[in-house]
């Protein structure tokens, strides 16, 4: 009897034993898994950035070619004066049809998708550059508010300077510089501008671009990154 309650007591340490090896199995697993599920690749952020922000910029273009018409030079354009976003929407329908709100669109889609894109493309590369274990994701990464600022300034002031001449090419068509004729178009508002003002025009007002933009991406995510932490 002793030695059959002995070998069960063997037989009861051997199955513990053997559960406590598979539930630590299954954790090595689970935290394995989520490492891969959380490597972010450079693409993936590329694709991801750019779907978005192509999307949301088709909703939101009436608004900026509003906001473009209400900003013209009173002196040049004496009904800037008392425009307001409905009645510019209503000018902009009688003259151009209700598309119109839409003038610019293809320039700011891939302003935006290629900026947003592009952005976050860079700001993965720099983040596996500075803490190789973040594994892309500069949310999770653990660096301090001061290194997020720099990755967030550093990124926009590259993606804003290489895509300045598609926010010269939008602003001028949201401003209906290049809206009728036949010389209306993107491709015409090109080759316009190129030929009068030369390839010097689509960088102009580079400066105060990147100085408005890059500080606004690098608080952004300092903060966000603070805040997140703090809630978290």
């Amino acid at each position: 009897e002793r030695a059959s309650g002995g070998f069960g007591e063997d037989r009861a340490k051997q199955s513990k034993t053997t559960d406590s090896r598979s539930e630590l199995c299954g954790r090595r697993m689970t935290t394995s898994s989520k490492r891969e599920k959380g490597n972010i690749s450079g693409s993936t952020s590329l694709l991801a950035g750019s779907t978005s922000a192509i999307a949301v910029s088709v909703v939101t273009q009436p608004f900026d070619v509003a906001r473009t018409m209400m900003q013209r030079d009173p002196r040049l354009h004496s009904e800037s004066r008392s425009m307001t976003m409905l009645s510019s929407w209503k000018e902009i329908a009688r003259k151009d049809g209700w598309i119109g709100l839409w003038r610019g669109h293809i320039p700011t889609a891939f302003r935006v998708g290629l900026g947003a894109g592009m952005y976050f493309a860079v700001l993965n590369k720099l983040t596996v550059f500075i803490s190789p274990s973040s594994q892309g994701s500069v949310i999770d990464s653990g660096l301090s508010p001061t290194t997020n600022f720099c990755l967030g300034f550093a990124a926009r002031s590259l993606v804003s300077g290489l895509l300045l001449p598609l926010t010269v090419v939008k602003t001028r068509l949201e401003a209906g510089h290049f809206t009728s004729g036949p010389r209306s178009g993107v491709v015409s508002a090109v080759q316009t501008i190129f030929r009068m003002e030369g390839w010097t025009a689509f960088f102009r007002g580079a400066l105060p671009t990147v100085l408005r933009d890059a500080p606004f991406s690098g608080i952004y995510l300092a903060l966000y990154s603070c805040f997140r932490a703090a809630l978290c």
